[in-house]
C-alpha cells in the first residue's frame, strides 16, 4: 500500500475511533450533545488539516 494512502487511512481511522468515543460517553450521559458536537468538529479540523498537509507532500 502506498504509503501516502496508508498514513490518510491511520488519520480517518483514528477520527473513526473518537467519534465511536465521543458517541458512547454521549450515550452514556457522560457529556452534552453539545460537548459532543464541539469535539467532534475540532477533530474533524484536526483530521483535515493533517490530510491537508498529506496531500502537500505528495506535489
Amino acid at each position: 500500500m502506498d504509503a501516502i494512502i496508508q498514513e490518510k487511512s491511520l488519520n480517518m481511522l483514528e477520527f473513526i475511533e473518537y467519534q465511536a468515543e465521543i458517541q458512547r460517553k454521549y450515550i452514556q450521559k457522560e457529556i452534552s450533545a453539545e460537548d459532543a458536537m464541539e469535539l467532534t468538529g475540532k477533530m474533524f479540523t484536526h483530521l483535515h488539516l493533517n490530510l491537508k498537509e498529506i496531500n502537500s507532500r505528495k506535489n
